[in-house]
């Protein structure tokens, strides 16, 4: 598939693409690597959240808040 013939897909099927090549990197979670620093941050936030679990906001919280602002 070249870039010309994505270029003239619809959005829908360029979205659909994206799902489907999506799905293929989640299947390789060691192919995507992260740096020191992406690590070093993820390990502060989960440190954080085992120090205060209570803290923060639900998922529901958060979609909601993003849908009103739509």
């Amino acid at each position: 598939m070249s870039t010309a013939d994505i270029v003239n897909m619809s959005v829908a099927e360029r979205l659909a693409l994206i799902e489907e090549i999506w799905r293929t990197l989640e299947q390789q979670p060691d192919a995507l690597p992260i740096t020191p620093a992406q690590k070093a941050e993820l390990d502060a936030r989960y440190a954080e959240f085992l120090e205060n679990p209570t803290e923060g906001n639900t998922w529901e919280d958060v979609k909601a808040r993003i849908q009103k602002k739509r």
